[in-house]
């Protein structure tokens, strides 16, 4: 950039007549806990333990999710249990949108105890209009698309593909 550019720049900032706009992502989310673990049961006739609740489910969209680095936590599947009950499922979460782990699984107790199956792990999965615009979980696109799919705990960076753009007030 020229001089005499570098100095038009720096005038209009002090006059506060250049400002910096930050390019925002319309997002939809889906964001799923972790399902409870069943509980173990006896070898009692009639007497099974309970199978864990499944984890929770928000659907939603951000009409204008600032430019940025967003947390994303993916919850575990609760334990099931040899001889008691199971453990509830993790939490999953996405930009203050959290999804309760399903409940665990009462156990029946008594003699000869079976175990109880381990709740499913939950997922997080962002999608938006166009080209891959952020970084983060894996990436896929469909139907004009982006989507980035996270199994595990991670980072959504809506800045690693952003760029300010300038404009005259």
């Amino acid at each position: 950039m020229s001089l005499l550019s570098r100095l038009a720049v720096s005038a209009a900032r002090a006059y506060g007549v250049l400002s910096s706009k930050s390019t925002n992502v319309s997002a939809d989310y889906l964001v799923v806990a972790g399902g409870g673990g069943g509980g173990g049961y006896a070898a009692e006739p009639g007497s099974p333990g309970g199978g864990g609740g499944a984890g929770g489910l928000l659907t939603g969209s951000f009409a204008n999710l600032p430019v940025g680095s967003y947390t994303i936590t993916v919850g575990a599947g609760g334990n099931g249990s040899g001889s008691g009950n199971g453990a509830a499922g993790g939490n999953s979460s996405f930009n203050s949108q959290t999804a309760i782990g399903g409940g665990y699984g009462a156990g029946a107790y008594g003699g000869g105890a079976s175990a109880g199956g381990s709740g499913g792990s939950g997922i997080v999965i962002i999608r938006y209009s166009g080209a891959q615009a952020a970084g983060g979980g894996n990436y896929s696109s469909s139907g004009g698309y982006s989507i980035h799919t996270f199994t595990g705990d991670g980072t959504f960076s809506t800045n690693s593909n952003f760029s300010p753009i300038f404009s005259i007030n």
